[in-house]
């Protein structure tokens, strides 16, 4: 037995949210990306039953708690332990490599002046990334970020007896890059990256993985397709979607823009016109835009605030919160090539027997699948390629 290390270069292609212990200074932190490339994995092994999956997660990841057999039998002395994977986080990030707002350095603002004397920032341009971006520029509250274009390295070290756990770890982390982000606000733009190299101990690693890894030479949004497509080929029927899941999610492609700005603002800007719909007189639609995610808390209204959250009819237990089934990223694969891309994650928004309510009059409705679909059917046809993992 002997020890094997593999490192990933990285590159971040939109800003990325990440902070430290303090909750304010970027940071590029290993566990908290160790968690997302678990999360990832656990939406791609859907097909494995509870206990399966638990045991199966806890012996790669790591936990605590005895093993447990296919039969649900627990092995007595037999602990689960250490992860399989040892991962590090390699980067020299520089003052000039962090940014204290997106306003001023990505987006350029103007001041304005409300009716009763408060002096706010809008921006200019790219008022679709600020809707998707809203709470890291909130006044008084902007957020400091790792700006776009930032190099940075993991490296994962491993027992060569582990090959079968370095992969599986790995087909999380191509996950993660292909659908998933880094840091705050990651599912709705923030915090994407790539892969620029794969080093290291690579004859330990699958041959889809290394040919998939790293995307670049792609010039079209066919050929990224064809890419997932290859990533995903072995996912199967999940035996339960409780939780959002892989198998079965819509992925639309659009065309590819010049920066990453442009890129996002696109589908950011989409998103923006769709939703305010729902809030115009005299609909004054509620509701339907929770589909894409729970808590919400709407503006006073009649001087009370709402907040939709979702509950079980039959016990009142409360779901405080629901992450948006709905992902929108940005996948680069050149210099100037930048594609946008939205993720439609399959799964039961809300379990069996919930309803979204509000905090004001109580009054319910039964989640709506149809909600999130009209918004993707916005876009033409001819912009995008589209497939069904």
């Amino acid at each position: 037995m002997s020890i094997r290390q593999i490192e990933l270069k990285c590159e971040t292609i939109t800003p990325l949210f990440m902070s430290g212990a303090d909750g304010m200074t970027p940071e590029l932190r290993a566990p908290s990306i160790k968690a997302l490339i678990r999360y990832w994995w656990r939406a791609a092994n859907a097909d494995l039953n509870m206990g399966t999956l638990i045991d199966n997660e806890k012996n790669i990841f790591g936990g605590t708690g005895k093993r447990i057999k296919q039969n649900g039998d627990t092995q007595k002395n037999k602990e689960y332990g250490r992860s399989k994977v040892e991962i590090r986080v390699k980067h020299n990030i520089s003052n000039y490599d962090i940014s204290d707002s997106l306003y001023g350095n990505d987006i350029k603002y103007k001041i304005k002046q409300s009716e009763k004397g408060k002096r706010y920032k809008v921006p200019i341009k790219y008022e679709g990334i600020c809707y998707l971006l809203y709470s890291t520029i909130l006044p008084n509250k902007e957020r400091k970020y790792i700006k776009a274009d930032t190099n940075f390295s993991i490296v994962l070290t491993f027992n060569d007896r582990d090959k079968k756990d370095i992969n599986e770890f790995l087909k999380g982390f191509i996950f993660l890059e292909y659908f998933g982000a880094l840091g705050t606000r990651s599912r709705r733009g923030a915090g994407s990256f790539r892969v620029l190299s794969l080093n290291g101990d690579t004859e330990y690693i699958d041959n889809n993985i290394k040919d998939n890894i790293v995307m670049d030479e792609i010039d079209n949004n066919a050929e990224v397709i064809k890419r997932i497509k290859n990533i995903t080929r072995n996912l199967k029927k999940p035996v339960n979607e409780n939780y959002s899941v892989l198998k079965g999610s819509k992925i639309l492609v659009f065309y590819p823009r010049d920066t990453w700005e442009d890129a996002l603002e696109f589908t950011g800007s989409n998103f923006k016109k769709f939703r305010g719909k729902f809030y115009l007189y005299p609909n004054n639609d509620i509701y339907s835009p929770a589909n894409f995610g729970l808590p919400i808390m709407h503006k006073k209204r009649d001087n009370k605030s709402t907040k939709m959250e979702a509950v079980n009819e039959k016990n009142y237990k409360q779901i405080k919160r629901r992450s948006s089934p709905l992902i929108f990223k940005v996948i680069k694969t050149g210099e100037n090539i930048y594609f946008p891309v939205i993720i439609y994650l399959n799964g039961e928004f809300l379990p069996k027997g919930c309803v979204i309510n509000n905090n004001i009059n109580d009054e319910t409705k039964y989640p709506n699948r149809n909600v999130v679909n009209d918004f993707l059917n916005t876009f033409n046809r001819n912009d995008y390629k589209e497939m069904t993992i």
